[in-house]
């Protein structure tokens, strides 16, 4: 199987094309290659195509024709995920972004990407990646999760609000013992309570509101344009990580990604930000 990957084509009237791929721009007057190229053009859903499908439009030289179309970016073939994932697992509490995963697992139209309506529902193994945004940030549905992450040692990618921002923990899995989302949580609230002029602080406010409303949940309304930038941020802490099979974007990339790493998603400033999960003094996930 093989993934489409994003062009442009311009039939000339002289009877040959030029196509604009991520490598660059080059001429084609094989009709057999423009009569598949414009193919794949006019029917823009298909996402992913078969080696069986490529060669009937080339039933004398096939392997030349998919050996030219990886070599210009045009179609690439389908690697395993990293770290042994073959399944990726939507979930969200929030209305727009649950409506984002659900569309955004459909494009795929792949049974190893799926979306879920109900966290009751969850089939989990150690080959499952579980992405999820929680909006409100329900402390016990939360907890829920991790209960279910950690027993079957699956890969989890948490990202949730919290002081009008967005978070994205690093991914966790228990086998590695690396920070989990309490500690990362336990330096985001222990940030949050430091507030300058001896003002009351933001964290300050929410612990009043937990001890005196223990099902008290932090919420951020999410728009549609900030909803796209969330996806956004998922799709690349994803890309970083999990499909790591772009030849170009790595050669291009001369940053090392760090697996610990947490993003925030500054709404005021329209910024990102990013450091590394420490463990808490009080957790024992590093055991």
């Amino acid at each position: 199987m093989y993934k489409v990957k994003s062009f442009v084509i311009y039939n000339e009237a002289a009877g040959y094309s030029i196509v604009q791929s991520q490598s660059g721009i080059v001429r084609i007057e094989n009709k057999n290659m423009m009569d598949f190229l414009n193919f794949l053009d006019c029917h823009s859903t298909i996402i992913n195509i078969s080696k069986k499908d490529i060669l009937k439009f080339f039933p004398h030289f096939g392997d030349e024709a998919i050996a030219f179309l990886e070599d210009n970016y045009i179609i690439q073939e389908n690697n395993d995920y990293n770290f042994n994932v073959n399944k990726i697992v939507m979930f969200s509490n929030d209305k727009i972004i649950s409506k984002l995963f659900d569309q955004e697992t459909e494009s795929f139209n792949q049974n190893n990407f799926q979306y879920l309506k109900d966290i009751e529902n969850i089939s989990l193994d150690s080959h499952t990646l579980l992405v999820t945004f929680i909006n409100p940030l329900d402390r016990q549905l939360v907890d829920t999760i991790y209960k279910l992450v950690k027993k079957y040692d699956s890969l989890w990618l948490l990202s949730y609000p919290y002081n009008n921002n967005f978070y994205f923990n690093n991914l966790y899995r228990a086998s590695w013992h690396v920070p989990c989302y309490k500690c990362v949580k336990s330096e985001i609230e222990d940030q949050e309570r430091i507030e300058m002029f001896d003002e009351i602080s933001y964290q300050q406010v929410v612990d009043k509101l937990y001890n005196s409303n223990s099902g008290f949940e932090i919420a951020t309304k999410v728009d549609f344009g900030m909803s796209v930038k969330i996806l956004a941020m998922i799709h690349f802490i994803l890309e970083q990580f999990i499909f790591i099979d772009d030849p170009i974007r790595l050669q291009k990339n001369n940053k090392v990604a760090n697996i610990l790493d947490c993003f925030k998603l500054d709404t005021l400033n329209n910024t990102v930000m990013h450091e590394s999960a420490i463990h808490w003094e009080m957790c024992d996930c590093y055991e």
